[in-house]
């Protein structure tokens, strides 16, 4: 079960799986391998399924290099920072009372500890600079060089972690010697497959950000960023004075943004077998430097949405993007800088073409007519091509992908077709019912059964039930205006038909009338001896006069109540 925790006052929220926010879960494994095999742990996926997270933007913080080197310990003082912001904006994180928790395991070993790649327990929403919701993502990774895990396994770990991180944190001890980054040479040539152009062609990753642990020269180059960068930049002058620039290069083609930040000794205390996570054992030269670092990643001007193929992802494209990589590192009989490069295009145009076919569906509810639909479908296909500063694929791949997109856009204007004449053929039948409707009160009746005929003809469809939505709306609007229109007219008819109700009425009168005079008239023939045959016919005349009077009379009385209702109705009501 998912839950969040946070304050009205908080600039961090906590997002976890497993119990209330404070609990102390272990971090989450998501890629294991079984030899060389990668193993994808599903299960540990659900938190990035949270709906409080799956439609946020996310930075992806990782860290990367030797094993032993402090990654995990590192990564505990980031959630250690996020955890404290989301108890209080104003109290300040790093005290020497507090103590570091181990959901990334740390501890005094010769031993490797983190095994795969891992995430932590909790996710940590925040705002950018703008106001907007991001998640942030903490990840830890297996180290190399412990002289068990083979190179490829490693190769492979690196490889994720710098696809899925907008961060990359690697870790180098003491030093910095670019041997130490030629696990970065697996990329080398990655950059140039997005691009034929040199001149336009964009960079695949984000952030690195080289960090030296326990550096030692601090007199020529001072802890932080500042010395750390120039550093860097030196090291990078003397590689191509030498012509040792393959790794250098690989490093400005593939990142947009390089930094150093030169990181001091933790003290002796953090080295010792006792040592339980204690600020107050933590020398404090680096208590000050590590949350210079910390806070200058996570400050809210400086984090890194993640972006793959130059478009921002949100945490349920991540997800996707992870089990793609997964299926095609897996899959690859020989890994190597292309087996990247393939998984990250077909999972790009994936997306991309399921993007275009839910716009197409977003575009067509505003659509009234058929010549409109065919012409969105062109726009969409047409916007499918790639602009020259993104290359994804090969253009096998890219015609493949187009010829899809074309097909899944075909089933959807096919479905829009049949909304569109289900929608004129219940309008046409509203019509015809209501131009012969005689009274104003009925003309109504039917239409509880049209709107459910409409969604019996509609309910099958493969398409959007957005899209089912608006055209059922619109029967509604159309109807209603049907109705409106003839409003008037059905006025008309029912007063028609109440006339002639008045009219049979005032015949019965003049009936009742008559048949009184044939009475009486024969009773005069009768008196005057005029004979038998005048009184048999105005006997006969004077009953059934009398009696159609009388009938017409009945039904008059029944039809005046209705009457008087109508012309109640018809009266003009006082503003």
């Amino acid at each position: 079960m998912a839950s969040g925790s946070d304050t009205a006052e908080n600039s961090v929220k906590i997002v976890s799986l497993v119990g209330k926010e404070g609990n102390k879960q272990e971090a989450l494994q998501i890629f294991r391998f079984q030899k060389e095999e990668l193993i994808l742990e599903k299960d540990n996926l659900q938190l990035l399924k949270h709906d409080e997270i799956k439609d946020c933007k996310v930075c992806i913080i990782s860290v990367n290099g030797s094993f032993r080197t402090g990654k995990s310990f590192l990564l505990s003082i980031f959630a250690h920072c996020l955890r404290q912001k989301c108890q209080s904006v104003q109290q300040e994180w790093m005290n020497t009372g507090d103590i570091l928790t181990r959901e990334f395991l740390w501890k005094k070993t010769e031993q490797r500890v983190t095994d795969g790649i891992l995430i932590f327990p909790e996710v940590f929403v925040t705002k950018t600079k703008d106001g907007e919701k991001i998640a942030i993502i903490l990840m830890d990774t297996q180290g190399t060089a412990d002289h068990k895990t083979c190179d490829t396994v490693c190769t492979k770990i690196f490889a994720l972690s710098a696809l899925i991180s907008s961060v990359q944190i690697y870790n180098v001890q003491k030093k910095l010697n670019l041997d130490d980054l030629k696990i970065l040479q697996l990329f080398t040539g990655y950059g140039a497959m997005f691009s034929d152009n040199d001149n336009l062609r964009k960079k695949p990753f984000q952030d690195l950000l080289i960090l030296i642990r326990d550096w030692v020269n601090f007199e020529e180059y001072d802890f932080g960023f500042d010395d750390g960068n120039k550093l860097l930049e030196s090291k990078f002058e003397e590689h191509e004075q030498c012509n040792l620039s393959e790794i250098q290069q690989t490093i400005r083609d593939n990142f947009e943004k390089v930094r150093c930040f030169l990181m001091p000794y933790p003290g002796k205390k953090v080295e010792e077998m006792k040592f339980e996570g204690h600020f107050k054992d933590i020398e404090e030269e680096f208590r000050v430097h590590v949350k210079t670092f910390v806070d200058n990643l996570l400050s809210p001007e400086n984090l890194v949405a993640k972006k793959i193929n130059h478009e921002f992802v949100t945490v349920k494209n991540l997800l996707t993007f992870i089990n793609g990589y997964w299926n095609h590192i897996n899959g690859a009989k020989d890994f190597s800088i292309k087996t990247i490069y393939m998984a990250n295009a077909e999972i790009s145009l994936q997306q991309r073409m399921e993007r275009m076919v839910e716009q197409y569906k977003a575009n067509l509810g505003s659509c009234e007519i058929q010549e409109e639909a065919t012409v969105e479908k062109s726009k969409i296909l047409a916007s499918f091509k790639l602009t020259r500063e993104m290359k994804l694929g090969t253009d096998e791949l890219q015609k493949s992908f187009k010829k899809r997109l074309s097909k899944l856009l075909d089933e959807v204007y096919n479905n829009f077709l049949t909304l569109l004449n289900n929608f004129d053929e219940l309008k046409t039948e509203y019509t015809d019912f209501v131009k012969q409707c005689r009274k104003l009160r009925g003309a109504r009746k039917p239409l509880p059964t049209i709107f459910k005929k409409f969604v019996k003809l509609t309910k099958n469809l493969n398409c959007a039930q957005e899209l089912r939505d608006i055209f059922g709306q619109r029967l509604k609007k159309a109807c209603e205006e049907i109705y409106e229109n003839n409003k008037d007219e059905i006025k008309e008819k029912e007063l028609e038909d109440v006339s002639k109700i008045i009219g049979g009425g005032c015949a019965g009168v003049l009936g009742l009338f008559g048949g009184i005079g044939g009475l009486l008239e024969g009773g005069f023939l009768l008196c005057c001896g005029v004979g038998l045959s005048g009184v048999a016919v105005g006997a006969a005349i004077g009953v059934a006069a009398y009696g159609t009077g009388l009938l017409v009379i009945h039904k008059t009385k029944a039809t005046t109540k209705i009457f008087e209702k109508i012309k109640m109705y018809f009266k003009p009501k006082k503003e």
